[in-house]
């Protein structure tokens, strides 16, 4: 989705799906260089996993640069990684979070 700055009014909206690797790519035609860009998850494909993140250091969209006025070679952009929440974390959690001598309460207040 894009947005004009000023108003806050859509002038692009793209839809698309993820492959079998989780992996999405969208087509977007023409410059937007003044225009606020950012790729939203919408619905899991995965029904035990649809909770959308947005605490934190986790980020409920990834915004992006689409024009060619800003120096990036080449057409083609990439967005910081989308994913949505598991309704209960698995049991293997615990482990990994004592492993990389993390907290619950950490990630809480990051």
């Amino acid at each position: 989705m894009c947005r004009n700055q000023t108003d806050d009014t859509v002038t692009l909206m793209v839809e698309g799906q993820i492959d079998d690797r989780g992996v999405y790519s969208l087509l977007v035609e023409r410059d937007h260089e003044d225009e606020i860009c950012e790729m939203i998850p919408i619905k899991s494909t995965m029904d035990d996993c649809t909770e959308i993140p947005n605490e934190g250091h986790a980020k409920e969209y990834a915004r992006i640069t689409i024009t060619n006025n800003n120096g990036i070679a080449g057409t083609t952009r990439h967005a910081n990684p989308l994913f949505f929440w598991k309704k209960e974390a698995s049991p293997e959690c615990d482990e990994v979070f004592k492993e990389l001598e993390l907290l619950l309460e950490e990630i809480n207040q990051s």
